[in-house]
């Protein structure tokens, strides 16, 4: 992966919404919570500079979804004109970024690829953090891609290393793919019990639902 040249920043959302494009002004757009300086490329966009003005100076990751771009083109090419990531930690952050399964599986280090896990479904993009993991490099990529909920939980990670992570975080999962509930707990799947008719057997047997963990 090509890292910008450019010296990387942390934004809030006021000065984000400060860089649309106008009247001369440099054109920042926001994917997945990172910054992107398109003012040099909007001109060379393939569908023209439009579809970049529409959301200059706003989160632009759910047009980049809605637009199927490639993996390829997001991770490797677009890469190239990022400048910074907007403040998630300081509270500044809108509307929380949310992804499918799917796309954290394409994330998973490899041909380039950044490196992302699930952890109780929030997503983390730990691909800069990899070679500094105290337990090395390989414990991370075995997870790349995928929920790494139990296998955090099972090494009993401690205080400090659910700060460090917090650093990363990147969005969440959407809502009908979530495995915890808000207090973290394992969400339970209700499985509709079957039609046992007139048979006589209890009430119980054909109105109850059973929970399945």
């Amino acid at each position: 992966m090509v890292d910008s040249l450019v010296p990387q920043k942390i934004l809030t959302w006021e000065e984000v919404k400060q860089f649309d494009g106008e009247q001369g002004r440099p054109m920042y757009l926001v994917i997945d919570n990172n910054v992107y300086d398109f003012t040099d490329f909007a001109d060379l966009h393939p569908a023209g500079p439009e579809p970049l003005k529409k959301h200059a100076g706003t989160d632009a990751s759910a047009a980049m979804r809605a637009a199927r771009m490639p993996s390829a083109v997001m991770d490797v090419y677009i890469h190239r004109f990022k400048v910074g990531a907007v403040d998630v930690i300081g509270g500044n952050c809108m509307a929380e970024t949310q992804y499918r399964l799917a796309d954290v599986q394409a994330r998973n280090g490899k041909l380039g690829a950044p490196l992302w896990v699930v952890h109780k479904d929030s997503v983390y993009d730990v691909t800069s953090y990899v070679d500094q993991h105290p337990g090395g490099d390989d414990a991370i990529r075995a997870e790349a891609g995928t929920d790494a909920t139990s296998a955090f939980q099972d090494v009993g990670h401690s205080d400090d290393a659910k700060t460090i992570l917090a650093k990363y975080k990147i969005g969440e999962i959407i809502e009908e793919e979530k495995k915890y509930d808000a207090n973290g707990k394992k969400k339970k799947k209700v499985v509709a019990a079957k039609d046992e008719g007139t048979t006589g057997r209890s009430c119980l047997n054909t109105v109850t639902c059973g929970l399945l963990g």
